[in-house]
């Protein structure tokens, strides 16, 4: 089905507004490839769209902002070649475009595996922020994959993790953290990356430190399948709490509440125990990297593609 780019940037044109317009210039954009059309306007023509090629690569050529988005959401993953996704990334002027070229596009295609392998090299800005998101959109949206290919990923965001560029930084995090709500297995893998990170040096430690905070406070919640922030999981655990608070005052004990308390403790016993030795030694927690070498040694049940 053919479109006509110009209807199409002129739909967009009509829902355009001065503040959202003013908020994409802000991000380094030319004023002239600005339209300033709300991202949720965009979405539902991409739906009315539907996947063509075709239409995409027409689009991008315009090189206005949200034809660009556009161009991504309606892009056929399965005909993208490394040299064609290569080929945008190099033009990718911002981080929100770089993300959902992540998230739609290169964590969709066949060949998102040698994506990941090139472009977490690459030099350039965009690109590697998309090399990194692409590992991030990739274990969100298809957690079950092989054992080697995380582990290898968690090696590429060890050494991702000295580059000191803001948007870098934050898709190497991104990719950390993603990882790290698999779950408990995953979870504790991460949690020891993010650790050995705090002996290198000052960029690799803030990220450390802010991703083993963040980590550490991650809980699995009824049914769910990843494992989610302890803060979003807060009425959950309010309505758990007050389900066993009734059930002790029936019961007239504290019992549980011990034997709870003692659980939530056990969780993360001799890890912190652990922790605490390394902090009282020379700083690089060597027990830490003992521990890593323990959990690694263990073989996590079977993980298909």
């Amino acid at each position: 089905m053919s479109h006509n780019i110009e209807e199409i940037l002129d739909q967009l044109r009509e829902e355009a507004t001065e503040e959202q317009k003013e908020r994409v210039t802000d991000r380094g954009v030319e004023e002239e490839n600005v339209l300033g059309a709300p991202k949720g306007v965009m979405r539902d023509l991409a739906k009315s769209l539907g996947r063509d090629q075709s239409l995409a690569d027409e689009l991008w050529k315009t090189k206005v902002h949200e034809a660009r988005l556009l161009a991504v959401w309606v892009a056929e993953p399965e005909k993208q070649t490394l040299k064609s996704v290569k080929a945008w990334a190099k033009q990718v002027e911002t981080w929100d475009l770089a993300d959902q070229m992540a998230r739609y596009l290169t964590s969709e295609t066949e060949i998102r595996l040698e994506i990941i392998e090139e472009f977490t090299k690459s030099d350039d800005l965009y690109t590697k922020r998309i090399g990194f998101g692409t590992i991030a959109c990739l274990i969100m949206h298809h957690p079950d994959q092989p054992s080697d290919v995380v582990e290898n990923w968690l090696e590429v965001i060890s050494q991702g993790a000295e580059d000191d560029r803001d948007h870098v930084s934050k898709a190497v995090l991104w990719a950390l953290m993603e990882i790290g709500k698999v779950d408990e297995y995953w979870q504790d893998a991460a949690i020891v990356t993010a650790c050995e990170l705090q002996a290198e040096g000052p960029t690799a430690a803030s990220l450390g430190h802010e991703a083993e905070k963040t980590l550490s406070e991650l809980v699995s919640v009824g049914d769910r399948r990843r494992l989610i922030s302890g803060n979003n999981s807060k009425t959950e655990k309010n309505q758990s709490s007050q389900s066993q608070n009734s059930k002790r005052r029936n019961s007239g004990g504290k019992s549980n509440s011990n034997n709870n308390n003692n659980n939530r403790r056990g969780g993360r016993g001799q890890q912190q125990g652990q922790q605490n030795s390394a902090n009282s030694s020379d700083g690089k927690k060597p027990a830490r990297r003992n521990g890593r070498n323990k959990r690694r040694s263990r073989t996590p049940a079977p993980k298909t593609v």
